[in-house]
C-alpha cells in the first residue's frame, strides 16, 4: 500500500512540475505606444509591427518596429512612407511584407526584409477603413476580402473584394462577396481555395476558388461571430 501512495505522489508531482512549468513571462517593451497597429511574422521569425494610432496630431503613426525572437528585443526599423492604422500586413512568398491600405487611404507598400525599406506600390480600389482580412494564396498573389467603411456619418460594410498581382505589381477588382462584411475570418484550406466564415455578426460561411475567381455559400455556422 505504501509503494502504490509514494506511486501516486510522484505522478501528482510530474503533473504539478508540468502544469505550472509553462508560464507568462514579461518580454522587452514596443518602444512606441500604438493601438490599432498590425503585425506579421518574417520568414525568420521575427516579428514586424507598423503603424497604429498615436492619440496626438496627426493621429496615425509610419513608424515601424521588429521584435528579435532570439535576443527578445525590440528594434526600430524604416518607418513607412504613409501613416497608417487600421491597416492590413500580408506576408509574400518571396519574405517581403505588403501594407495594404488604412483608415483613410487606398495605399499600399511593400517592405524589403533585406534592406529593411519600405516603397509604394499599386493602390487598393476600393477604400476600407477596418475590418478587412488579407489571404495570401498559393500562386504567391494577395486576397482582401470585405471591410467596412464611413459614408455619410454612418458606417457601412463592403462585399468587394480585390487581389494583388504580385507578378504585375497591380490590384486587380475579383468576384465580390455574397455577403457584406467585416472582421470576418479568412483562412487558406489545404486544397489552395479560402473559406470566409461569419463577420458582422453573421454566421453565413463562403468559400473563393482562386481558379475560377467565383465565391459559393458554404454551411453556416452554428452561432453568429464577428
Amino acid at each position: 500500500i505504501e509503494s502504490n501512495w509514494v506511486m501516486v505522489l510522484l505522478i501528482l508531482l510530474m503533473i504539478s512540475s508540468i502544469s505550472f512549468g509553462q508560464i507568462w513571462q514579461l518580454s522587452d517593451s514596443l518602444k512606441i505606444i500604438c493601438p490599432y497597429a498590425a503585425s506579421v511574422e518574417l520568414l525568420n521569425g521575427n516579428v514586424l509591427v507598423t503603424g497604429g494610432e498615436t492619440g496626438m496630431n496627426p493621429p496615425y503613426a509610419s513608424a515601424t518596429e521588429i521584435f528579435d525572437y532570439k535576443n527578445e528585443k525590440w528594434n526600430l526599423s524604416s518607418p513607412m512612407n504613409v501613416r497608417r492604422a487600421y491597416h492590413v500586413m500580408g506576408r509574400l512568398k518571396n519574405g517581403n511584407v505588403i501594407a495594404i491600405g488604412g483608415f483613410d487611404t487606398k495605399t499600399c507598400e511593400i517592405f524589403d526584409t533585406l534592406s529593411q525599406t519600405w516603397s509604394l506600390t499599386d493602390s487598393v480600389h476600393v477604400l476600407r477603413s477596418d475590418g478587412e482580412k488579407a489571404t495570401l494564396l498559393d500562386n504567391g498573389n494577395v486576397l482582401v476580402t470585405g471591410g467596412e467603411y464611413f459614408a455619410y456619418n454612418d458606417i457601412h460594410y463592403t462585399k468587394s473584394c480585390e487581389i494583388y498581382d504580385v507578378s504585375k505589381a497591380k490590384w486587380i477588382i475579383t468576384d465580390s462577396l455574397n455577403l457584406v462584411r467585416a472582421f470576418h475570418t479568412a483562412t487558406k484550406l489545404l486544397n489552395g481555395k479560402v473559406l470566409i466564415a461569419g463577420g458582422s455578426s453573421q454566421k453565413d460561411c463562403e468559400i473563393y476558388d482562386p481558379a475560377i475567381g467565383k465565391w459559393t455559400n458554404a454551411a453556416p455556422m452554428n452561432y453568429a461571430r464577428s
